[in-house]
């Protein structure tokens, strides 16, 4: 016993002398609920039931604090970016840790004891904010390619047309949940002409329209994501795309840029490289499936922050 207690002293924490619950994993993910727009949910982990205090309900900040816990899990910042929850802050001191929610949007919250082993807090964040912002939007989603043009082929053989419908599939299921309208241009391998494309657009009168590719280069070792804006109004909407694959994907960043502009489109049309296939490592990347999901919900979270500061309004005749 005395050895357990030098090793917890040596974590920086103190082990008292009333048996204590030991926190050992923190975990988040997204689930459905009856409310339609689903949930964040952050899970902890533990040896046995732990005590809990809520404050900051309602703001964009809120925290709840475990007492009577210790951890060997260090002082950090969980990553998650899921649309509502951006972070997981862990600080902690003598027998309390405390987790602060950093949130897109303030929502309701709950916080739920499970026992068992391990015990579990879990904390629920409602996402009907990003169903308000989402639910009145349609997005054409573009997969690049298909059919007899197989766009990019990696080192190992991996062809773009893939795996631009593969993250098309993903995508138009996070915008969904999101309730958003997603439409694909195709969903099968074949090649549609840009004009048509672009004609889907227009007869569908969509809010955004996005394409989907990987990149490809002579030089293999280039590398990283990229965002281009193809016409005036999808500057915007490539900026916030751009800055959500940024926060997702563990790319070299190969920044935004304006392409060339397709005139008559009016719907913020933007070219989402979201890799480089002729890179070696990234092609293994795209033969991820987590990978690819990733890369949808980037993807799905710029959207959602483009209209959510304003966006581009669709007029109904």
């Amino acid at each position: 016993m005395q050895g357990r207690k030098n090793s917890w002293r040596k974590a920086g924490r103190i082990l008292p002398t009333d048996p204590i619950s030991i926190v050992t994993n923190i975990c988040s993910q997204v689930r459905k609920g009856s409310n339609g727009a689903g949930y964040s949910v952050a899970t902890v982990q533990a040896t046995g039931p732990v005590k809990h205090s809520l404050t900051g309900e309602g703001s964009r900040n809120p925290s709840v604090c475990l007492d009577h816990v210790c951890t060997r899990i260090p002082d950090s910042t969980i990553p998650v970016f899921d649309g509502l929850l951006d972070r997981i802050g862990l600080s902690s001191r003598a027998d309390r840790l405390c987790l602060s929610l950093d949130l897109a949007h303030p929502t309701a919250l709950s916080v739920r004891a499970v026992p068992g082993m391990p015990s579990l807090l879990i904390v629920k964040l409602d996402r009907q904010p990003l169903w308000r912002i989402m639910h009145t939007r349609r997005i054409l989603i573009d997969p690049g390619h298909g059919g007899d043009d197989p766009g990019g082929r990696g080192p190992i053989d991996l062809l773009e047309k893939r795996m631009t419908l593969a993250v098309a599939r993903h995508l138009g299921g996070e915008l969904g949940a999101m309730g958003a309208e997603a439409l694909l241009t195709r969903s099968e391998d074949t090649n549609l002409p840009l004009q048509e494309r672009l004609e889907l657009a227009e007869r569908h009168r969509v809010d955004a329209m996005i394409s989907l590719h990987t990149a490809w280069f002579l030089d293999p070792a280039v590398a990283g994501i990229r965002v281009v804006w193809l016409n005036q109004c999808g500057e915007g909407l490539a900026q916030r795309i751009h800055a959500a694959l940024r926060q997702k994907l563990p790319l070299p960043d190969r920044g935004v840029a304006e392409g060339p502009p397709l005139s008559g489109l009016t719907q913020p049309y933007v070219t989402v490289e979201f890799a480089t296939i002729s890179n070696p490592v990234e092609e293994g990347w795209l033969r991820s499936s987590t990978f690819l999901k990733r890369a949808a919900v980037a993807v799905a979270n710029g959207l959602k922050d483009y209209f959510a500061g304003g966006g581009s309004l669709r007029i109904i005749a």
